[in-house]
């Protein structure tokens, strides 16, 4: 037996990266300290893709957009040695056994472990304030939106399909006003004494420091056979 491990990283210009990584286990891998019954009874395949991009740079920069954003996909194949429902003949020799293509493919099929897993990320997607005036109630700049879907599908010898797919979504608004501080004594207390001075500095701010509101939706759909 025999396994390999592999990964790639690219810089896609301003935009972000991509990453491609693998690996593979074949049958009867293990260590020199394991048996010949310890060591792998499955070929294992892994494989993932998976990007970062910032796809606010496509936007003329004077707009001030950001839109990060997360996509990948996932995939396991598990193809064992011996038939699950036959454990006693070679999985391979069942396939070489079957009459038609088609009985063929159904027992690979039904043998398999596949696991899919894929996903699409947006997160904080915002107007960044540039005008450098003070922040208003009305501002743009306020909002932020998220988003979310993951979609995962697997086949096993026991479920013929396992499909889930979650979405959720998000708005918010966030406003922090500058604050404007009321010194009561300060006027009122003309020593310079420092046993006033905690009362002379004594200061407070009328208006809320934050002002934040969500609304977030999440949705999920599963259905096993």
């Amino acid at each position: 037996g025999w396994a390999a491990l592999g990964r790639v990283d690219f810089r896609l210009a301003d935009l972000g990266t991509l990453t491609l990584s693998g690996s593979y286990r074949s049958v009867g891998f293990g260590t020199l300290e394991e048996r010949v019954n310890e060591r792998s009874k499955e070929d294992f395949l892994q494989y993932d893709a998976a990007t970062s991009l910032d796809l606010g740079k496509l936007v003329p920069k004077k707009a001030a957009i950001q839109i990060p954003v997360y996509a990948g996909i996932s995939k396991t194949i598990s193809k064992p040695q011996y038939d699950p429902l036959d454990l006693d003949i070679k999985l391979k020799d069942k396939i070489n056994s079957a009459k038609t293509s088609q009985d063929a493919d159904s027992i690979r099929n039904q043998a398999f472990d596949e696991t899919t897993i894929k996903t699409v990320n947006f997160t904080n997607v915002k107007k960044n304030k540039t005008n450098g005036k003070k922040p208003q109630l009305w501002d743009v700049s306020n909002l932020d939106l998220n988003y979310n879907f993951t979609h995962q599908e697997r086949t096993n010898p026991i479920i013929e399909l396992e499909d889930i797919k979650k979405t959720r979504a998000a708005v918010g608004y966030n406003y922090a006003p500058q604050p404007t501080f009321v010194e009561p004594f300060k006027r009122l207390i003309k020593s310079r004494s420092p046993w006033f001075a905690l009362i002379k500095d004594f200061n407070f701010n009328y208006k809320p420091s934050l002002i934040s509101v969500k609304a977030d939706v999440f949705r999920q759909f599963g259905a096993t056979r």
